[in-house]
C-alpha cells in the first residue's frame, strides 16, 4: 500500500506538509480494523499538521413493518409498538457508539491525540450514499475502508462498499487489506442476549 501523502491529488506541492482529513469506515469487523491499522501506520499523529481522523459508524433506521390487508395472501400482522421502535433505535445507536469507541481507543493507544479524532454516528437507509454524503459534508480528503465488511457494512447492499467508493468517490479511496496493528484491538461489542 502506498502512503496516501505520496498521491499527487491536491496540488504539486509537498503533501507531507498538508493536514489531511481521513474518513475511516468502521463496523467492528476484522476488515474494518484493517482500515484503522492503515491510519495508524500512515496518518500524521505529531506536529502542527496532525491529520484529522473521522470514524464513520452507521446504524440502520428503524421502521414499522407494513400492516397486511385482511383477506390478502399474507396473514394479518401487527407492527411493533412505538416503545419497541424507540428501544430498538436506542440499541442500534449504542452499538454504533461502541464500535466508534473501539476505533477511537485503538488510535489513542497508537499515539493519536483524541482532539484530532472525531466520531461520526450516522442513521442510514443505504450505507453507500450515507458515506458519500459524509465525504462532502465533512470535507474529507481521503476515505479508508476494509476490503469488505461482515457487519453493518456488508448487510447493506449486494457488492462491496470499497468497490462502490473506488468508482464513485472524487477523492482517494484506500482499501486496506491484512494490515497488522501494533496495538491489540479492544473487545468487540457484546452480543444481544436472546
Amino acid at each position: 500500500h502506498r502512503d496516501l501523502h505520496s498521491f499527487p491529488t491536491r496540488r504539486s506541492s509537498d503533501l507531507k506538509n498538508i493536514k489531511m482529513k481521513y474518513l475511516v469506515c468502521f463496523d467492528g469487523s476484522q476488515e474494518s480494523h484493517n482500515a484503522v491499522h492503515y491510519v495508524e501506520k500512515f496518518a500524521k499523529k505529531t506536529g502542527d499538521d496532525k491529520d484529522i481522523i473521522v470514524i464513520f459508524s452507521a446504524y440502520y433506521r428503524t421502521y414499522k413493518s407494513p400492516q397486511f390487508e385482511p383477506g390478502g395472501l399474507a396473514p394479518a400482522y401487527t407492527p411493533p409498538s412505538d416503545g419497541w421502535l424507540k428501544e430498538e433505535k436506542r440499541r442500534r445507536l449504542a452499538i454504533a457508539k461502541h464500535c466508534a469507541k473501539i476505533a477511537i481507543d485503538q488510535l489513542k493507544a497508537a499515539g493519536f491525540d483524541e482532539a484530532n479524532i472525531q466520531p461520526c454516528l450516522v442513521e442510514v437507509d443505504e450505507i453507500r450514499e450515507a458515506v458519500m454524503q459524509t465525504l462532502e459534508k465533512e470535507k474529507i480528503d481521503a476515505v479508508v475502508v476494509g476490503s469488505r465488511g461482515h457487519g453493518v457494512l456488508k448487510r447493506a447492499f449486494l457488492g462491496s462498499l470499497s468497490n462502490y467508493l473506488a468508482h464513485h468517490a472524487a477523492i482517494p479511496v484506500i482499501i486496506a487489506k491484512g494490515l497488522k496493528s501494533e496495538h491489540t484491538p479492544p473487545a468487540a461489542a457484546p452480543q444481544e442476549k436472546k
